[in-house]
């Protein structure tokens, strides 16, 4: 849909399952990497560290991404996270620097030790465009009946992300990772755009405002764009449904042809 909204775009869509940052920064190096020279566009959400997701957490995926590099850099994320409490940040940093040991001296995953690289992308449905929506998950059903059954997720979402909108929490290592991934690429002739998505904003408008702006595109605001809070457009808490997805890719689209790339 986005290519039908905008000019001379062909987007594949690199949407993992539970991808967020550090693993998110990993597969977007590789991407680079790898197809670098046959890209003109890199579209990267805006996410801050978190624990990692517990579908994810201790499988091979989490051991494989973790490199030395990343895994230090989590760190620096973490202890920049002055808006948080210590012991929720010392917490996570327990836990990313479990998966760095056990990931390192291949502990519990020896039965796989060869194939571990195989089975980084096994999760998700993927199609002709990348990754499809999530309605196709298996567990759709159950997610958005758990959402039925408690709807007001969706408010404490939306006055959440109004929150966020006022209140800045600056976290310079985070702003800098984002920074050197847009010159990385520009290195490489690929123009990066930081997007930030709706539902997920805690902490990262800081490190928005101090984005480039034509670097940049922000589609979270629950007040501009209230229908991406609604239970009819979305699949669980968290995430879109195909309906919403449309709505989220058009905004993302309007913003994008508005951007001054010259």
């Amino acid at each position: 849909m986005l290519d039908s909204l905008t000019t001379g775009l062909k987007t594949f869509n690199f949407g993992i399952p539970g991808l967020f940052n550090p693993e998110m920064h990993f597969v977007a190096d590789k991407i680079l990497e790898a197809y670098g020279d046959q890209l003109d566009f890199v579209f990267l959400e805006l996410l801050d560290i978190e624990n990692p997701k517990i579908e994810n957490l201790y499988s091979l995926r989490e051991y494989y991404y973790l490199t030395p590099a990343l895994y230090f850099k989590t760190l620096a994320v973490l202890y920049d996270q002055k808006y948080k409490k210590a012991e929720s940040r010392i917490r996570t940093a327990k836990i990313y620097t479990q998966l760095f040991i056990q990931g390192f001296l291949n502990i519990g995953t020896m039965e796989t030790f060869l194939s571990r690289k195989n089975e980084f992308f096994q999760d998700g449905k993927v199609g002709v465009s990348g990754f499809l929506p999530i309605d196709l998950d298996s567990n759709f059903e159950r997610k958005r009946n758990m959402l039925f059954k408690d709807t007001l997720v969706l408010e404490e979402r939306k006055l959440d992300a109004i929150k966020h909108i006022q209140e800045e929490y600056p976290n310079d290592k985070l702003t800098a990772w984002y920074v050197d991934y847009i010159e990385k690429a520009k290195a490489k002739g690929v123009h990066v755009v930081v997007v930030m998505a709706p539902r997920i904003t805690q902490y990262v408008m800081s490190t928005y405002n101090d984005l480039p702006p034509q670097h940049k595109i922000r589609v979270s605001d629950p007040i501009k764009y209230p229908e991406l809070y609604l239970v009819e457009n979305s699949a669980d808490a968290g995430h879109l449904n195909a309906a919403g997805a449309r709505i989220f890719t058009r905004e993302v689209a309007r913003a994008f042809n508005q951007l001054n790339l010259d």
